[in-house]
């Protein structure tokens, strides 16, 4: 990528019209390192919130860090955000890959070392529920995707045990036993 901002999609998902203009606009006056705007799920044509979006995409919530609002750690998935990408380059770095729920790490270090993010209330992306039940998030009953989810989550939490306040710790360790 060589252009000022990054964002992720995956194939079967959707984007609404102006999204991505809404997320830059934010970054441009903020001046913050990341945007992450709000989630409806999309099944059989209706959209419908999830439980998490409440609580973080409330309102917007602009130039914040995750000291500010540790619930922002509720919401860990890629494809609704907006990088500065000289931000993902140094202080992210990617994906890694061979495993399932690979956005959860790298989006914890994003929160953990942002200077500030911006929280959108504005539904930034569409995330499909399949029909077919194939996505990898209706997969949990399968063991394979519950050992990369035990994997993830620890690595997240070795993460935020190093990196993180003691507030921001414990909404983590909090966040990971809910679920």
């Amino acid at each position: 990528a060589r252009g000022r901002f990054l964002a992720f999609l995956d194939a079967d998902d959707l984007v609404p019209p102006s999204a991505y203009r809404h997320m830059v606009k934010s970054l441009q006056s903020s001046g913050s390192d990341f945007s992450v705007g709000s989630v409806a799920r999309l099944k059989n044509g209706r959209l419908a919130r999830t439980a998490w979006t409440e609580p973080v995409h409330r309102r917007d919530q602009i130039g914040i860090t995750i000291d500010d609002f540790p619930t922002a750690l509720l919401d860990v998935i890629a494809c609704n955000r907006m990088f500065r990408r000289e931000f993902w380059i140094d202080k992210v770095g990617g994906f890694p890959e061979g495993m399932v729920y690979e956005d959860h790490v790298p989006m914890v270090k994003a929160y953990l070392r942002a200077q500030s993010f911006d929280l959108l209330a504005k539904t930034t992306y569409h995330w499909r529920v399949r029909e077919d039940l194939s996505s990898t998030g209706q997969q949990k009953h399968v063991l394979a995707n519950l050992s990369d989810r035990v994997i993830v989550k620890a690595e997240a939490l070795e993460l935020v045990r190093r990196e993180a306040s003691a507030q921001v710790f414990s909404a983590w360790v909090g966040r990971v036993l809910d679920t």
